[in-house]
């Protein structure tokens, strides 16, 4: 996000592990590689939330698509009430002036 500043201030998940050997390690979540850091890296935290590998990524990733697709129908089924309520109200001025030019009487 250009104007908030989201992953910086408030998308956190820090991993981060003390007192490793030097060298390059390989982290693994539920049997799932997610990506390799040096101990240098992983001392300092890294950022699971920006990592697009992560099981969690992709579980949040499937509850966006369904939330789409929720969003899709509920203004689906809104743009229909609207239409069938902009239509009873239309019909009700039709029968009110058809009412009125029956009876000879003026709109207030």
């Amino acid at each position: 996000m250009r104007y908030v500043p989201f992953v910086e201030e408030l998308n956190h998940e820090m991993f981060s592990v003390k007192r490793l050997a030097p060298g390059e390690w390989e982290l693994s979540i539920d049997g799932e590689k997610v990506g390799c850091w040096s101990s240098l890296e992983l001392y300092g935290g890294i950022n699971l939330a920006i990592c697009r590998a992560t099981p969690q990524y992709r579980q949040a990733m499937k509850v966006r698509e369904l939330n789409a697709e929720a969003w899709k129908k509920d203004t689906c089924i809104r743009d229909v009430k609207m239409w069938r309520l902009w239509n009873i109200s239309k019909q009700s001025v039709l029968i009110t002036l058809s009412r009125q030019e029956q009876t000879g009487s003026a709109m207030p």
